[in-house]
């Protein structure tokens, strides 16, 4: 039927200068006017049992087209529109169609095809027209300009004019080279140059004279416009102002050349890498650390290979931790050109919600020298400790060489005071026993401030009695106050009867206080009074001396510092009484305070923690109350001395026959243990370092074997830590040398009570 009919009409179709197409539902073409296979370039009846596949481009704009044909047609009479079809020759052109059903079949659709490439090309071009005024229209912020390829203006914006303070009729007709700076023209007109067909647009950046002269940073895109034989017509340049820009990527240049220069001065140097496949990125310090040639070529394979082999796994553990979340802080070697640096790294790694890494920023410092340092210092310190060693074994040697003589020179003197000296002898005696007392203190003194260096002394807390306290101060500094005739007064609160603190620290304390207070005070009173305050006893030492001034107070406690010894009276001590003061007071976790006036005194003040055991309270007060009944040294007592100075031996023996008291001499501990008269004495007096068995070994058998109660002092001009804790815990009454023949026999009365 359907070749039936377009036989009764060929003739008449084949007249027509439209190009006219049947296709079947097939997409195939069934026939075809002249005109038809004219226009596409294929011969007569070539066309017909063809897909018309063949008339597109590429199997989607082929798709395409029937999708929209066909949806046009289910609902309308017939499809208009405009589409690009490929001829027999592979050129393309745009055809207008006109598509309907045929009447009474509608499995075939009829087409009528205009060529309409002219029409499209020219709305191409009037397009094109369109978006340069379009672009013109958008970019009025922005200086617009247009010039010949000689550079000669032939537009202009007010944006432009504005700029460069000009009029248009000033800039058409002229060139913009005279806007751009001397040293950037060249570069410029060359960057221009690079334009052609193929790459029109180009960008440049270059400093421009605006108006005012001032000079500024421009950013221009810059785009040809070519004829058909590919010649520039025009060029149009649409500038911004990238001043602001420029002046923050100079700072940033700045402040980058700055950190490189601080990361190369403190030797520290940065990296970041990257979770995601491991790309390392580092500083400029990074790589000269590491000694990589170009900081960009850096990989971590590279990196761990320059990791000294031995701790390689140390780097790799501190990594897998840091993984886990752990600080990465890790100290390591690396070997570069076979010298060894040591390198600290840390590093802050960034996790995503999942727990996976996604990146890490960190240093890397040079602390080679801080290695060297190290290495040094500990070199110095075990220097150090051996010297301090050797130091302390010289002052043991030194200081129990040094008070053996002191202490017989001091006995001496109290047997000579007691062999009836007329007036001048007394006086000379008087003199000397002040020397040898000034003597003793500025040991005693040295000493204690070596052993406060070195740190030998620790504080050991125990229970305290009061009472004990103000009765061995009594004993020792009544004799020396009522010799310049001042009143030494004791008060203790009865709610003080313990103290909690170390008895030997807490007396070496007090002992520098009340000696100041009697040095310093010529007439009137010290008062020397223990009262509660809360959980602590406060402990204060007052005197009627010469005061101190204010300005003054604070320079009180530094060595060898002294306000009112301007004649450097030798018996006043030599400046560190207060200085040792602090340090002990330091070690009692204390501090002295001093409030004075000039003229009217001083008082002398600090604090320790009272006793709170009620039963040890009990005990101590019940044996205080014992020893008040018990009797005094008398006359006719015996004492026994074991002394191994033959000086210092004969000395103390005629000091205590001076007493009266029965005085027998031992040179070692062996021979007074050989002695029938052994346990015939009342009172015992030993030497701690002795040859042979020592002074403590020599009291211990003497207690363990005595029929009653031993009562002795232990001797010693020992400095070592060591052994003097060894005796202090051994509970005998020890003393150190020298000491006053007074305080001697106070605490032989005290001991043996």
């Amino acid at each position: 039927m359907l070749e039936k009919l377009i036989g009764q009409s060929a003739a008449i179709l084949e007249s027509y200068s439209i190009a006219l197409v049947v296709v079947n539902q097939a997409r195939r073409i069934v026939w075809a006017n002249r005109a038809m296979h004219s226009m596409f370039g294929y011969a007569c009846d070539e066309m017909i049992g063809q897909s018309t596949r063949i008339l597109f481009i590429d199997q989607q704009s082929y798709d395409t087209f029937g999708a929209e044909v066909y949806a046009r047609l289910e609902t309308q009479y017939a499809y208009n529109g405009s589409f690009p079809q490929k001829r027999k020759d592979g050129s393309v052109g745009w055809y207008e169609f006109n598509i309907s059903h045929l009447a009474g079949h509608p499995d075939i659709t009829v087409g009528a095809v205009v060529d309409r490439t002219e029409s499209h090309q020219t709305r191409q071009l009037l397009e094109e027209s369109e978006s340069r005024y379009r672009m013109v229209v958008e970019d009025q912020t922005e200086t617009i300009s247009r010039f010949l390829p000689d550079g000669t203006f032939v537009f202009v914006n007010d944006v432009y004019c504005r700029l460069f303070g000009k009029t248009h009729q000033e800039l058409i007709g002229r060139r913009w080279h005279p806007t751009v700076h001397p040293d950037d023209l060249p570069m410029v007109e060359a960057r221009l140059r690079t334009m052609s067909p193929d790459h029109r647009v180009v960008f440049v950046e270059n400093r421009v004279f605006v108006a005012g002269g001032a000079l500024r940073w421009m950013q221009f895109v810059n785009r040809g416009f070519y004829d058909a034989d590919g010649k520039l017509e025009q060029i149009q340049s649409v500038g911004r102002d990238i001043t602001r820009l420029k002046e923050i990527e100079t700072g940033l240049r700045k402040s980058e050349a700055q950190l490189q220069r601080a990361q190369a001065v403190g030797r520290i140097g940065s990296f970041q890498m990257d979770g995601n496949g491991g790309v390392l990125k580092i500083s400029q310090e990074t790589a000269r650390l590491f000694d990589f040639a170009d900081k960009n070529l850096a990989t971590f394979d590279a990196w761990f290979a320059r990791v000294h082999p031995a701790d390689r796994e140390k780097v790799k553990t501190a990594w897998y931790a840091a993984l886990q979340g752990a600080p990465y802080d890790v100290t390591y070697r690396i070997v570069v050109h076979g010298q060894i640096r040591w390198i600290r790294a840390l590093a802050e790694l960034e996790f995503d919600r999942q727990g996976q890494w996604l990146n890490a920023v960190g240093t890397v410092q040079d602390i080679s020298d801080l290695k060297q340092a190290e290495t040094a210092l500990v070199k110095a310190q075990q220097h150090a400790e051996q010297a301090n060693r050797a130091k302390t074994r010289f002052l043991a040697a030194a200081s129990h060489d040094l008070r053996q003589p002191l202490q017989a020179i001091l006995l001496l003197i109290e047997v000579l005071k007691a062999n009836g000296l007329n007036e001048k002898q007394q006086d000379i005696v008087q003199q000397l026993s002040r020397s040898s007392r000034a003597l003793g203190d500025i040991l005693n003194q040295l000493l204690d401030m070596s052993k406060l260096e070195t740190g030998n002394i620790q504080a050991a807390p125990e229970a305290v009695c009061c009472q004990d306290l103000l009765g061995i101060i009594q004993a020792e500094f009544s004799p020396l106050a009522s010799a310049k005739r001042l009143r030494l007064e004791l008060f203790r609160s009865q709610h003080c009867p313990l103290l909690f603190t170390d008895q030997q620290l807490l007396m070496n304390l007090l002992r520098n206080l009340v000696g100041n207070a009697v040095k310093f005070t010529e007439r009137g009173r010290i008062l020397v009074a223990i009262r509660p305050r809360g959980s602590r006893a406060l402990i204060q030492v007052w005197d009627t001396g010469i005061g101190i001034p204010q300005q003054a107070l604070h320079a009180i406690f530094d060595e060898y510092v002294q306000i009112n010894n301007p004649e450097r009276d030798r018996a006043k001590g030599v400046g560190l009484g207060l200085s040792i003061g602090k340090r002990v007071a330091r070690l009692l976790d204390t501090e002295i305070r001093c409030r004075s006036e000039l003229g009217r005194g001083s008082v002398f003040e600090f604090c320790v923690p009272l006793y709170a055991d009620a039963e040890t309270e009990d005990n101590l007060l019940a044996a205080e109350t014992a020893a008040a009944a018990g009797s005094e040294l008398a006359p006719g007592h015996r004492i026994l001395i074991v002394e191994d100075d033959p000086d210092l031996g004969v000395a103390t023996k005629l000091a205590f026959e001076m007493q009266g008291l029965q005085a027998m001499l031992f040179r070692s501990a062996e021979d007074a243990l050989a002695s029938p008269r052994l346990y015939a004495t009342d009172y015992y007096l030993c030497d701690y370092r002795l040859p042979g068995m020592d002074g403590l070994q020599f009291l211990e058998t003497v207690r363990q074997h005595a029929p009653g109660p031993v009562r002795a002092v232990l001797l010693t001009g020992e400095t070592t830590p060591e052994n003097l804790a060894r005796m202090q815990e051994s509970g005998w009454p020890l003393l150190s040398k020298p000491v006053q023949f007074d305080k001697l026999l106070a605490t032989l009365e005290a001991g043996s009570e």
